[in-house]
């Protein structure tokens, strides 16, 4: 997991969403623990080998957003 710049922080904020993963957050253990709603991700690759990933990540598969489709690719 890889923290961006805070300015996505504060899109997803203004959006009215929570951003998970800061720095001081940003382990696969953090995230799963919050289980969120959506996931969106910036990815240099395919947007269906991310949501493969995703899926087959350990104890993702539980995940909300996994498990509802919603994991949004963006690069």
């Amino acid at each position: 997991m890889i923290a961006s710049q805070k300015w996505v922080a504060e899109l997803v904020e203004a959006a009215g969403g929570e951003f998970l993963v800061t720095r001081a957050r940003s382990t696969v253990e953090t995230i799963l623990a919050n289980d969120p709603e959506v996931v969106v991700a910036a990815w240099c690759g395919p947007a269906t080998a991310f949501r493969g990933e995703a899926g087959a990540r350990s104890g993702w598969q539980a995940m909300r957003a996994v498990r509802d489709g919603r994991v949004l690719h963006q690069r």
